[in-house]
C-alpha cells in the first residue's frame, strides 16, 4: 500500500510539473499550446525607433480579445553602469470586456514570449478570454510599474 501511494504521488508530480509546449508560427501568427492552435498574436509598431509597440491578441477567427502594450519609463532608482538611463520596461495587459489592466516584467519582444505568459496564466480557454483567470491575473499582477511613474 505504501508503494502504491508513493507511485501515485510521483505520477501526480509528473503530471503537474509538465511544462506547456508553446510554439509560434510567424507566417500565420498562430500560437499553439501543446500542439493545439490556441490564439493569434499580431505585433505592431515594435521596430527600431518605433514609439507605439503593442500586441493584439485574437481568437483564431481574428476577433480581438485583448491588447498587450509595451511600456517604459526612466527611473533614477534603476540607474546603473549597465542601465545608465534607468530604463524600466514592462507589458501592460488591457482587457476590453472587463476594463481591467495588469502589468508584468518585459520578457522580450517576441510574440512567443507574450504567448507563454498568456498560456501560463490560462487567460484564453477554447478561444475565449476566461474571466476568472483574468481576475486572478489582474489581482496577482497588479499595476506595480505605472504606480511608480511620476508625471
Amino acid at each position: 500500500m505504501k508503494k502504491l501511494f508513493s507511485l501515485f504521488l510521483f505520477s501526480i508530480s509528473l503530471l503537474m510539473g509538465r511544462a506547456q509546449e508553446v510554439d509560434f508560427d510567424k507566417k500565420t501568427n498562430i500560437l499553439t499550446v501543446d500542439g493545439v492552435n490556441a490564439f493569434k498574436i499580431e505585433r505592431d509598431g515594435c521596430g527600431f525607433g518605433e514609439t507605439n509597440c503593442h500586441y493584439d491578441v485574437m481568437d483564431l477567427e481574428g476577433h480581438k480579445l485583448f491588447k498587450v502594450n509595451y511600456r517604459d519609463f526612466n527611473s533614477p532608482v534603476e540607474v546603473s553602469k549597465a542601465n545608465p538611463n534607468g530604463t524600466v520596461r514592462y507589458l501592460e495587459f488591457v482587457f476590453f470586456e472587463t476594463k481591467q489592466k495588469a502589468e508584468v516584467d518585459f520578457p522580450g519582444i517576441k510574440c512567443e514570449k507574450i504567448g507563454k505568459i498568456i498560456a501560463k496564466n490560462h487567460l484564453i480557454v477554447d478561444g475565449k478570454v476566461d474571466p476568472k483567470a483574468v481576475d486572478e491575473f489582474v489581482f496577482s499582477s497588479g499595476t506595480p510599474f505605472s504606480e511608480r511613474v511620476k508625471f
